[in-house]
This record gives C-alpha cells, structure tokens and sequence, in this order.
C-alpha cells in the first residue's frame, strides 16, 4: 500500500497468487485473503491467482516430473481435479471476504493448439483444450484470463534480449496463435492478460 500510495502516478494494482502448486489447502489461501482484507488492500489488489502453469504440474515423463519439482500434484494431476479444487479456492476465498469477479484466471501456459512452431508442447492431464471450457464455466468469479506465451525459450532459463522478442520468429503470428484464447475471453466478458 505505501508503495502505490507513493507512487501513485502508476496507477497501479497487484495481482496476488495463494500458493495453488505448493499447497492443497484452500484454507492457506483463505487466511492469505483474510490478511489482504485486514490490511485494507482490496482496492489496490485487481486479482487473486489460482494457480500458476498449473497446466504443467502433471509432466509427461517420471523424469520430467521429478526435475519439475511439482509439490504435491502427480503425473495424474488433471484438468478435471484443477477445476474441482479451483471451485474450493474460490468457495474458501470467498468465505475470507475476497470480493466478487476478483480472481484471475489461472495462468495457463499449454499451446492453444496441439504443437508450438513445430514442437509438442509439453501438456498433460487434459488441460489442452479446456481453456476456453474453463473460462465459461468459471466467467462469474473471473475478472481475468491469464496465459503466458515464451515465443523465444519456454522458460528454459536463457538471456533473452529485447532485439530478440522483437524478432520475425518470436512476433510474427502471435495475434493468431492467442486468437482463441483472447475472443473466449472476450466472449466471457473477460480482460485477456
């Protein structure tokens, strides 16, 4: 709150995440929410996340899975299981006074298409393909649908340069390959981030 009060000509609000991949209790997540209330932040915080790259916790190979260091979920995590234990997040944070439409939509990372410039994309437990089923079913409680797009290294820890993400091959064709996920949000009212 200092800090945005300070600098309050960035008109800025926070995103906070509750910790979905490191724990199964809603109810962390709950007394998160509680503070946030307490302290008076709601008017400075636009969403709450519900995971991050949960779309990736369940790798496809044992070895993927130990070196991904996914806590608790196993390579049978599914979205089917992501979206009953997202209902318990948003039911729990609720219940701790987060306001209404205040959770940002998990932030996906699988492609929106079966392969990523010619490469699988590694995608486990149905997730491909229910983005757009997740944003209609839980539109009511988001304010918006987050997706993280690596055009030039997946997240695979390298220096990547300005000059680099301004480049043919990791710009042209971005806008078609969000295309779907940006009209499902749209189409459910939602900001596309």
């Amino acid at each position: 709150a200092a800090f945005a009060h300070k600098e309050s000509d960035l008109n800025l609000s926070y995103v906070i995440d509750v910790n979905f991949g490191r724990s199964t209790s809603p109810d962390l997540a709950a007394a998160h929410v509680a503070a946030v209330g307490e302290a008076g932040l709601w008017p400075l915080v636009s969403g709450v996340e519900i995971g991050n790259e949960q779309d990736h916790y369940a790798r496809m190979t044992p070895q993927e899975q130990r070196q991904a260091g996914a806590a608790h979920r196993s390579m049978s995590y599914h979205y089917a299981e992501y979206a009953s234990e997202f209902e318990s997040y948003v039911t729990a944070m609720r219940a701790a006074g987060m306001p209404t439409r205040r959770v940002q939509g998990g932030t996906w990372c699988c492609a929106p298409h079966r392969f990523d410039q010619g490469a699988r994309v590694d995608c486990a437990g149905g997730f491909l393909g229910n983005a757009s089923n997740y944003i209609r079913r839980f539109a009511k409680e988001l304010t918006s649908f987050s997706y993280h797009r690596y055009p030039t290294n997946h997240c695979a820890g390298g220096q990547v340069t300005p000059a680099e993400l301004l480049a043919d091959h990791a710009s042209v064709g971005m806008a078609e390959w969000l295309a779907p996920l940006a009209a499902a949000s749209a189409a459910a009212g939602l900001d596309f981030v």
